[in-house]
């Protein structure tokens, strides 16, 4: 299982201009980069009301706030490097590839189909605010103990929900949150690009 957001589509800077646009919108100063990726977790509303946002506002009102700002930028980033290969050799090893993330359903289907990733994957979940019960559902629809799963995710609130359900993880880099942030949820396997995670399956899964 993959997240999407930083994991597998690069989209980091997007993200943290649309959130300084939030701040903007609001009159508060934006955190820096340093500090969103120190900071934010798949709960970011925790990150917006400690930097300033009113807690009167909701989930709702700032995402109409995102989802204006990226309207026009949807396809902007690109995949990191090796996401397509990684899918593929899941593919060609008869791995079940999923994408697990809280991005909106429409809009994840959009990507994915703009990057032409559906091929390569057996399922995929768009609104999984809730990731321990997006994991549950896919083990399900898999028949799949969480043994014999593993997880991809650049956040580590991700990774901390999947070792919760004993799911191997690996902890990338190149995401959201930074290095120590990730090294501090202990993943299983703690990477600094796709290629490795290719490369551990290779030899896990020869």
């Amino acid at each position: 299982m993959f997240d999407w957001n930083g994991t597998l589509f690069d989209d980091l800077n997007l993200m943290y201009l649309s959130a300084s646009n939030i701040f903007h919108h609001y009159k508060v100063p934006a955190p820096s980069l340093e500090e969103f990726r120190n900071e934010v977790t798949a709960n970011f509303m925790e990150f917006y009301y400690a930097h300033g946002i009113p807690k009167t506002e909701s989930l709702d009102d700032l995402v109409d706030i995102h989802r204006a700002y990226i309207k026009n930028r949807l396809f902007e980033p690109q995949l990191h490097h090796n996401a397509k290969e990684l899918l593929w050799h899941c593919k060609r090893s008869n791995i079940y590839a999923a994408v697990v993330s809280a991005e909106n359903r429409q809009i994840l289907k959009q990507r994915l189909e703009h990057y032409g990733l559906m091929s390569r994957l057996h399922n995929w979940r768009g609104g999984a605010f809730n990731k321990k019960a997006a994991f549950r559902e896919m083990l399900d629809i898999f028949q799949c103990e969480p043994r014999e799963a593993f997880y991809v995710d650049d956040i580590a609130s991700g990774i901390l929900d999947a070792k919760g359900l004993g799911i191997a993880t690996f902890g990338v880099t190149h995401g959201y949150n930074s290095t120590n942030r990730i090294a501090a949820a202990k993943p299983d396997y703690l990477v600094n690009s796709l290629g490795e995670v290719i490369e551990i399956l290779n030899k896990e899964m020869p």
